[in-house]
């Protein structure tokens, strides 16, 4: 029985929810790039319109250049089988005005979680001598924001 393909995405601070719909009926087009080495990443166009301030919003607020970040999931369901195809962070947003050929369009370019990592320098900052093995990997894990 084929059940057909479904995209999702999830959106926000450090645990991403579901996108809000006007963001998903925005959405024109995702490009993921992954495999590849320091290169991967995603690109996602959405059509702007004149009441699209709280497209605006979600995105624009950190455009990846200071705390907080804001994670994307990309997630394919296929069949019933559900697959992500990226988690990352935006690292770049920008309004691609409007060139007479179609609408004006907010592009959000981002990169693998990796990016998270290796934005910040944490060395240094934990001290571990009295912690048991646990309580280590709990520390490291939560500074990554990776839960569960």
């Amino acid at each position: 029985m084929n059940r057909g393909t479904t995209l999702s995405l999830y959106v926000g601070p450090a645990i991403p929810l579901p996108a809000p719909r006007f963001a998903v009926e925005a959405l024109t087009e995702v490009t993921v790039t992954a495999g590849t080495g320091a290169t991967d990443g995603f690109e996602l166009k959405f059509n702007m319109t004149s009441d699209s301030t709280a497209l605006q919003t979600i995105f624009l607020l950190s455009g990846g250049a200071v705390p907080p970040w804001i994670r994307v999931v990309i997630a394919v369901d296929i069949n019933g089988a559900s697959d992500v195809l990226m988690d990352g962070v935006v690292t770049q947003t920008q309004i691609a005005p409007d060139s007479g050929s179609g609408p004006t369009q907010l592009v959000v370019k981002g990169r693998d979680i990796s990016e998270l990592m290796d934005s910040v320098d944490f060395s240094g900052l934990f001290p571990y001598p009295a912690l048991p093995l646990e309580g280590r990997v709990a520390l490291i894990l939560a500074k990554y924001m990776v839960f569960g």
